[in-house]
């Protein structure tokens, strides 16, 4: 059986540190996105029921 070639194989593995580092870093990106549509969403919300409160109590 052949020796296998170290240097392919360290390279080889770098490069899929790599590319895991980089998945988790897009992963993060995404999940920071989403954190901060959720929380824009959840303060529109707030302000629209607030309003509607608002609303309801001038209606009485």
């Amino acid at each position: 059986m052949p020796e296998p070639d170290l240097g392919y194989l360290a390279e080889k593995n770098e490069n899929l540190e790599y590319g895991n580092e980089d998945a988790r870093t897009k992963m993060q990106k995404r999940m920071q996105e989403y954190a901060e549509t959720n929380a824009r969403i959840c303060r529109n919300e707030c302000k629209n029921m607030q309003k509607r409160m608002q609303e309801l109590k001038c209606g009485k």
